[in-house]
């Protein structure tokens, strides 16, 4: 009996460590003002510029004023830079996809790398309360509030679209700007100054977008129109493309080509050794996760009521999807919830973030 209790022991203990890192799908580095960090079975408070916290599935990340974070996809070529008062949400990540939530603020996303052409799916798929964004491959910056997503793409091409009508998606190129107001299409696409463009790029607030004169929503069935028509032309490139000799394939190597164990990396080309430091400086790996007493709050790791999903003012349903306190247009706490699919919630917050039976709820501003 006591040689059965110490092996069902010694198994449990095994098994507890590889928990955190089969769930672990970001590294958070605060470079900044303050963040705090709300996931199912922790809440930890980050205020030394420099902390490092690693992110697991359903994580949320709320940002404090003046503060700049940036969090790193595990073994992905994927960077996402949040500015103050941002509310971000980890999703679904595999190998091959990352989809994101980005409920308010402003952030950056670096997306290197692409998928084959044959692949319909998105690299990177960001949801917000009013649209989808979908890329395969490079550089822009989001804008979101409760009633409206704006967005800037820097390098690349980037898919917008709303989320009540994803069918509706256009394209908006390298130096253009479009946004989705509320149970609205998407604007068609402008083109923006470069100095226009640093300033978005140098804002701390989704308000830097309103410096751009955003053109007329497009109509649905157009859109509908242009977007078969592609389809049936990626279709047939695509048929083309397979019909080809392997070796005349686009992104096929040729007979002689091949490259072995080489100067491209410590274990092969394009496989850098596990846990080092990619080119943004930041590291990856079980040990890189913020320890206690790193100034996190005045109980060390954890926060009072940790634990509880609706730590921060921000609710989730039963299924993962985004719901809870949104932010009003102008960033405040405050107004209705939005649901998953836009739809009204239950719950309201007052102007100072307290609605009935929240009374110890403090606004991210008071906290930090």
């Amino acid at each position: 009996m006591k040689f059965r209790f110490l092996l069902l022991l010694a198994l449990f203990l095994a098994v507890i460590p590889a928990i955190p890192l089969q769930a672990q799908q970001g590294l958070l580095l605060l470079e900044k003002g303050s963040v705090k960090v709300i996931g199912p079975e922790r809440t930890r408070l980050l205020r030394k510029p420099g902390a490092k916290m690693a992110l697991h599935a359903k994580d949320r990340v709320q940002t404090g004023k003046d503060t700049t974070v940036k969090i790193k996809i595990k073994g992905k070529p994927e960077i996402i830079e949040l500015s103050s008062r941002s509310f971000f949400r980890m999703g679904k990540i595999t190998r091959q996809t990352s989809s994101i939530s980005l409920l308010t603020g402003k952030a950056r996303f670096k997306i290197q790398g692409k998928l084959k052409k044959k692949s319909k799916r998105k690299r990177f798929q960001i949801r917000t309360v009013t649209a989808l964004v979908g890329v395969r491959g490079t550089d822009f910056v989001v804008g979101a509030s409760n009633t409206q997503t704006s967005l800037l793409t820097i390098s690349g091409t980037v898919s917008l679209a709303p989320v009540n009508m994803p069918d509706i998606e256009i394209e908006v190129p390298a130096n253009q700007a479009s946004t989705v107001q509320k149970n609205s299409t998407p604007t068609a696409p402008v083109e923006v100054a470069p100095k226009m463009r640093a300033q978005i790029l140098r804002a701390d607030s989704p308000k830097a977008f309103r410096i751009v004169k955003f053109g007329e929503a497009v109509k649905p069935e157009e859109v509908r129109k242009e977007n078969e028509k592609k389809k049936k032309e990626e279709e047939e490139a695509q048929k083309k493309e397979e019909e080809k000799p392997p070796q005349d394939k686009e992104g096929e190597p040729k007979p002689g080509d091949e490259k072995g164990p080489g100067p491209e990396g410590k274990e092969g080309p394009g496989m850098p050794g596990e846990g080092e430091e990619d080119e943004e400086g930041m590291m990856m790996g079980p040990g890189s996760e913020g320890k206690p007493g790193d100034d996190e709050g005045p109980r060390g790791p954890g926060m009072p009521g940790e634990g509880q999903n609706n730590e921060g003012g921000m609710m989730m349903g039963p299924e993962g999807e985004e719901g809870g306190m949104m932010m009003g247009p102008e960033g405040e706490q405050g107004g209705m919830m939005m649901g998953p699919e836009g739809e009204q919630g239950g719950m309201m917050m007052g102007p100072e973030g307290v609605g009935p039976g929240a009374d110890t709820f403090k606004p991210m501003g008071t906290e930090f």
